[in-house]
């Protein structure tokens, strides 16, 4: 028996060693992996560890892994009770049996190079659908080094050295060829994530023909005759996109008559009164064509055709349920955290959104974090619109006009969290206050008077860090 290191005899650790060394693009990882894998579907995963992909499934697939580590194996099966966990050997035909789709993540390089052939011979006879690799991309790209490596990866079993691991070069020529058991005219989908590569070869031929789901952007607009046209102009552009919604939301300004100027190359809803954003986007939904839904702000100054496939593009190639783009960086070279969540920026299954949409309609400005609330945040992918430029509102309005709409988007956010929380009735009675204040000094008072933590660093994160960090790049503001 191999040496082990100390990850590979504590179940926790080892989790929390991977964390530690994948930091972010861990949780991206199975995201991407599980994005690949249908409701319904059997999957197995040899040489599973803990089962950490367990997490990202979508709910109804079952999940059988196996590994020659029992303490992980016991661990696994305690903690995920409806999958099923056995002691096997990957290099052992015994331990396989039929499936739709076979995982192998971070196993690869822990075979010995004249045994790999054998392991994947196993994988890709037990595939009826899919088999989907993840590898590192080589050792040019070790997070923590050669050394740490070496003792890393000792499990017991087998012993990788980093001098004998591939370069990403050879890994993709590897791929490419199908390492010598997966027949080159098998179609398949490579991606690279961080220093991963992820590649689904596809067993059954109809899983990789092209994606004909059609694409509806539903855009709402109140009062954005800047912008407006040039969002539009782009998606109608846009190869990904099938049809153009465009909502005007009660508008005082032109956006109603640059809207009608495009005539049939969009489809136009016109509310005659504001209804608000959450109303907007669920009429929009109501007639959309498409099977997915992709929503965009109509304020954005320098929207580009690259922004939007860069959100739509991974809708198309697999399975998901939420999508949000963030734009990272604003005109003055910093990020909103509370952008993250509250993005308007999204792309969802329309038949995810469809039993939702009446509900949906009373949300107003709440609309994101009611979104928020359809999709467990394990199965919503983040991706960053590099360059998007989000305009504030005292940049489209006068500076008391801007501040008053940013209070009452405010407080139609802090009712639908409400609907997520218990709240005690002073606060709820804060809630409904704060549309009435006239002064930034007491506003911060009736923030501070809020006892709910959560909802007290929501209010903080979207009003007051704004105004403050406004009031830092335009010198004054009064609300």
């Amino acid at each position: 028996m191999q040496k082990q290191s100390i990850f590979y005899r504590y179940p926790l650790l080892y989790q929390q060693s991977l964390k530690l060394i994948h930091r972010k693009n861990l949780k991206k990882r199975y995201q991407l992996i599980a994005s690949f894998i249908k409701e319904g579907e059997k999957v197995l995963e040899p040489g599973c560890g803990t089962g950490f992909l367990r997490n990202f499934l979508p709910s109804g697939s079952f999940y059988f892994g196996f590994d020659l580590n029992e303490n992980f194996i016991n661990w696994a099966q305690k903690k995920y009770k409806d999958s099923v966990f056995y002691v096997g050997d990957v290099l052992d035909s015994k331990s396989y049996f039929s499936v739709d789709v076979v995982v192998i993540c971070d196993v690869l390089h822990h075979i010995e190079s004249s045994k790999q052939k054998k392991f994947l011979s196993n994988c890709w006879r037990s595939a009826k659908k899919k088999l989907i690799l993840c590898e590192p991309k080589g050792k040019n790209t070790l997070l923590l080094g050669k050394k740490f490596f070496r003792y890393f990866e000792q499990d017991g079993i087998n012993q990788p050295d980093a001098e004998t691991l591939w370069t990403e070069q050879e890994l993709k020529k590897m791929i490419k060829e199908g390492f010598g058991v997966i027949p080159p005219e098998i179609p398949r989908h490579i991606e690279e994530i961080g220093k991963d590569i992820l590649c689904v070869f596809y067993k059954e031929k109809k899983s990789f023909e092209k994606n004909t789901k059609r694409v509806s952007a539903v855009i709402p607009v109140f009062n954005e005759e800047k912008t407006v046209g040039k969002i539009v102009e782009t998606f109608l552009k846009s190869d990904l996109i099938d049809e153009v919604i465009c909502v005007n939301d009660g508008s005082t300004d032109r956006s109603l008559e640059i809207l009608e100027s495009f005539g049939d190359r969009i489809k136009l809803i016109n509310l005659k009164e504001n209804k608000g954003k959450g109303y907007a986007l669920a009429k929009g939904t109501e007639i959309a064509k498409g099977e997915i839904i992709v929503f965009w702000d109509a304020d954005f100054p320098n929207l580009s055709l690259e922004h939007i496939e860069i959100l739509v593009k991974p809708a198309l190639k697999r399975n998901f349920k939420a999508i949000l783009g963030v734009p990272v960086k604003n005109r003055f070279q910093f990020s909103l955290p509370t952008r993250i969540y509250l993005t308007g920026e999204r792309v969802y299954p329309r038949d995810l959104l469809l039993p939702h949409l009446q509900e949906m309609k009373k949300t107003r400005f709440g609309v994101e974090i009611f979104l928020n609330r359809l999709v467990e945040k394990k199965h919503t992918q983040i991706i960053p619109l590099k360059g998007l430029i989000f305009p504030y509102k005292y940049e489209k309005r006068s500076l008391a006009q801007a501040s008053k709409e940013y209070l009452l988007e405010a407080v139609e956010l802090a009712k639908e969290f409400s609907k997520t929380r218990s709240l005690l009735p002073e606060d709820l009675r804060i809630i409904e206050g704060l549309k009435e204040i006239n002064s930034l000094s007491e506003l911060k008072i009736q923030i501070k008077k809020i006892k709910d933590e959560k909802l007290k660093k929501l209010l903080k994160d979207y009003i007051l860090k704004y105004i403050d960090r406004v009031r830092r790049n335009i010198k004054r503001i009064s609300i």
